[in-house]
């Protein structure tokens, strides 16, 4: 019988009436995929594969709750888009998982493109924000009308479907903004003491919960802290969890600081854990707490739970680059996991306007086209490859191939695989390119191709081998930049990484 290696990330977990299979959570996503303020089938898909491959919850992000507090195109919560919505749900419920919603107002960040009442461009102060938009100082009827906002889209999603309501506290947006000193500015009773400020986010949650009864999940996503001085730390936001703790059943901490939230390959990884586990330890939160942040292995989810920094993990960017995380790891097959570059290619505000893209996960929001439920898909007929190189393009189109069923050969000029990947070996910060390397030359070590190590191909090569399919993957070469005085006596840094790497050897 097979020994569970990660018990404490694999324990479920209670919430009210519901069961968290797992402690993964899979995170909102910066994904936009909307037409007319509709999410299209694409969407759908995408976030049924995070549940698929073995998440507790899985969450469509940035669904913004009223006219005035669009950051992101809108997603209408009209009756003609509530079967979209409920499949949505099915969908994700159909594999074992729980569907969640995050619910947002981007005040005073708001973007104008994605708004189309000037008047309701507001904040807790009045301000010119980054885009260079008029914001005015919001009233108690305009907070009437963000709280009810609030209550209505959260009874909407309810409606179709969802089982958690994740309401977005975070990250600069509305109320995040009421509990920060730097963007509350007010004088009166919603501004100046960290009482004061919590006072609005308060009354969202306390209307929130009355609105949808005791028995739905509410959760929270709040930044832990701001990491400026003067502005709100994890002991603050401990304080304000041990008021929400009334209406919302469970929080994920993340962070104000940007380069926190989406921490790139130069930073540690988990980035945030600190903050969960500071919150956790003042002891007046007492409803389960998910850190966020570059928790990018179940290894490394496992020892944060096990430790008690945090109750479960939220995953983004991990479930990206391979939403089979959760289902590898409960296998005992991380190994398989393909890791995460942290490169912040799935980011780019330009996926908003095409294929969401990730460096190592072509099949990301395909999965349906290129073998439903699976990464792998049977090609349709057995053909001969002969793939040139060995570094990564070739290695991974030598998997791929293997993997549909085709007999491959792949040819490597030296004695290693990995081509200017290799460079990683000799470089401390860049382990993540380091574990992606050796990620997929374990998984071609594991796989029917055959290897052919400092060998070129020749004539006679391709005539004993007699490919259907040829594909050139030889990699780059730098330029040398002649027009620089004394490049001559320049080296290229690939030459130092791999020079480093024959010393060590």
């Amino acid at each position: 019988m097979y020994k569970q290696k990660y018990p404490n990330l694999f324990t479920p977990l209670k919430i009210r009436d519901l069961i968290l299979k797992n402690r993964i959570m899979s995170a909102p996503n910066m994904l936009f995929r909307t037409i007319d303020g509709r999410p299209d089938d694409y969407y759908v898909q995408y976030l049924e594969h995070k549940a698929r491959g073995g998440a507790a919850i899985v969450t469509l992000g940035e669904a913004n709750v009223a006219e005035g507090g669009n950051h992101t195109p809108g997603m209408e919560t009209t009756l003609d888009n509530l079967v979209i919505y409920a499949e949505m749900a099915g969908a994700i419920q159909e594999h074992g998982a729980l569907a969640a919603v995050e619910l947002t107002h981007g005040g005073e960040r708001i973007k104008q493109q994605f708004n189309n009442d000037p008047n309701l461009f507001m904040g807790p102060s009045a301000c010119v924000n980054m885009y260079g938009t008029p914001i005015r100082e919001m009233t108690t009827d305009d907070m009437e009308y963000v709280i009810k906002a609030y209550e209505d889209t959260a009874a909407y999603y309810v409606h179709a479907g969802f089982d958690i309501i994740h309401i977005h506290m975070g990250h600069g947006w509305l109320l995040s903004q009421f509990l920060s000193p730097f963007t509350n500015k007010r004088t009166d009773g919603y501004g100046g003491s960290l009482e004061n400020r919590m006072r609005f986010p308060l009354e969202v949650l306390r209307r929130v919960r009355e609105r949808l009864g005791n028995k739905q999940v509410v959760s929270i996503r709040v930044s832990g802290s701001e990491r400026r001085n003067g502005g709100f730390t994890p002991e603050d936001i401990a304080v304000f969890l041990s008021k929400a703790q009334e209406y919302a059943d469970f929080a994920e901490i993340s962070s104000e600081d940007f380069a926190y939230m989406f921490g790139p390959a130069f930073m540690p990884h988990g980035q945030n854990v600190e903050l969960s586990e500071r919150i956790k330890k003042t002891g007046l939160v007492n409803i389960p707490i998910f850190a966020i942040g570059s928790i990018s292995s179940p290894e490394f989810a496992e020892d944060i739970v096990k430790s008690g920094k945090a109750d479960g993990v939220s995953m983004s960017r991990a479930l990206i680059a391979d939403p089979y995380l959760p289902r590898k790891a409960a296998a005992g097959e991380a190994d398989d996991i393909v890791p995460c570059l942290r490169c912040l290619n799935c980011t780019d505000n330009d996926n908003a306007n095409r294929h969401f893209i990730c460096s190592v996960n072509p099949l990301l929001a395909r999965e349906h086209r290129l073998g439903f439920g699976s990464d792998k898909c049977a090609a349709a007929s057995k053909k001969r490859v002969l793939i040139v190189g060995g570094g990564p393009a070739g290695m991974q189109a030598a998997i791929t191939a293997s993997e549909r069923g085709h007999d491959v050969l792949l040819v490597e000029k030296s004695d290693n695989l990995g081509g200017l990947l290799r460079f990683a070996d000799a470089d401390g910060i860049k382990q993540d390119l380091r574990k992606f390397k050796d990620y997929l030359v374990r998984k071609l070590s594991s796989s029917a191709v055959r290897v052919l190590y400092n060998a070129e191909v020749t004539d006679d090569l391709i005539e004993s081998f007699r490919p259907d399919n040829i594909l050139i993957a030889t990699g780059s070469c730098p330029v040398t930049p002649d027009f620089i005085k004394g490049y001559e006596n320049a080296r290229h840094a690939s030459t130092v990484y791999f020079d480093i790497s024959s010393e060590r050897s």
